[in-house]
């Protein structure tokens, strides 16, 4: 039987399809992860325009659930090699995700312009505000009816800036920052990223530092936890 997730608003199906995997890091059996030919096959996301675009995120999320849990396994069992080989599968999906999902992007271009509008360094918000822009348009391949409010909002947070006011400016990127917030489950795909890396790092052989690998590991795991208010799963129709 299919399941289709929904969420109330529009949701990014990778975090949505983590909600029954991210229980795994307390699991010691890689057979015990939901295997990757069980994601769902039909998904209702509001937000969201391409259902093959949400079907690959799908299958991306569970998959690097699936590495991560094979590695702490492996770690379990004394093979350094393996755990080391599944943590490199799960960075590269891990980096696919982030380099293809724009709302990471936008969240954190967005914070760091408000932050130069606080600062009264107006000069560089308005640099900052071409690549926010050329974000948004990614971003409406997915989400078009968020990426046009995002934008709306962003061009009204120019105008004050270039009205002097500041204050109120600072305040509508932060109702961009919401709203996106909102829309998307966040999946901290930066986090996970420098985790992984650290794992790697540590499973070397010029550094190979087991403890230290595994604290990362479980840190990425327990990163990928989902929220789960609003979220609705029931049989496909």
């Amino acid at each position: 039987m299919n399941t289709t997730f929904t969420r109330k608003p529009a949701a990014v199906i990778l975090s949505i399809i983590l909600l029954a995997s991210t229980t795994a890091m307390a699991v010691t059996s890689a057979e015990a992860a939901q295997p990757p030919n069980s994601v769902v096959e039909a998904v209702t996301t509001p937000g969201w325009d391409s259902p093959n675009m949400q079907r690959i995120a799908a299958h991306s999320g569970n998959e690097i659930v699936h590495h991560l849990t094979a590695a702490h396994e492996a770690i379990q069992k004394g093979d350094s090699g393996k755990a080391l080989g599944e943590v490199e599968a799960a960075n590269r999906l891990n980096d696919s995700v982030m380099q293809s999902m724009p709302y990471t992007d936008v969240q954190e271009d967005v914070f760091n312009a408000k932050g130069k509008l606080a600062m009264q360094e107006n000069g560089r918000f308005y640099d900052d505000l071409l690549p926010i822009y050329a974000e948004l348009d990614d971003m409406e391949v997915y989400a078009p009816q968020v990426a046009q409010k995002a934008r709306g909002k962003v061009k009204e947070a120019e105008t004050m800036a270039r009205k002097g006011q500041n204050a109120e400016a600072t305040t509508k990127l932060k109702e961009v920052m919401d709203d996106i917030s909102a829309t998307a489950i966040f999946l901290p795909v930066g986090y996970v990223h420098g985790q992984l890396e650290a794992a790697q790092n540590a499973l070397s052989e010029q550094h190979r530092d087991v403890a230290t690998a595994k604290t990362a590991i479980d840190n990425s795991l327990k990163s990928l936890t989902a929220f789960t208010e609003g979220v609705v799963v029931e049989p496909a129709s």
